[in-house]
């Protein structure tokens, strides 16, 4: 999580996509043509973003492993598969936002009342 984010005054949503999921430019841009476009399959996405296959591919992996995109399999019924992307709905992502979000407040809360100074030693944050 880029904690860049806490430092900013106005706080866009660009800012907090690319905080929670450590999202760049591209992967934005992918998200919001899903967004507007609906699903489509990787080839459609080079054809609008006019990025290549490898970056499309990763910037959907990475969308997908966010959860932010569905990847549905679709059989060609004289042999083969494509894969058809969708954005997950707003609302959804939202919730699942707010939920990762009172979680890492809940564990950083906790480990700074545990705090404890003298529990490590220079030696182990060397180690590190």
């Amino acid at each position: 999580m880029d904690l860049d984010i806490v430092e900013k005054q106005d706080v866009s949503c660009t800012d907090v996509f690319k905080c929670f999921f450590n999202l760049n430019n591209i992967d934005l841009i992918v998200f919001k043509h899903l967004c507007e476009k609906g699903s489509m399959r990787s080839e459609e996405l080079e054809e609008a973003t006019g990025k290549n296959q490898s970056t499309i591919f990763r910037s959907l992996q990475k969308l997908v492993s966010c959860r932010m995109v569905n990847k549905e399999k679709n059989t060609i019924e004289r042999g083969g598969y494509f894969y058809i992307y969708s954005a997950v709905d707003c609302d959804l992502l939202q919730k699942r936002m707010k939920d990762c979000l009172d979680n890492w407040y809940g564990q950083m809360s906790t480990a700074i009342d545990e705090m404890d100074p003298n529990a490590y030693s220079i030696g182990d944050l060397e180690k590190h």
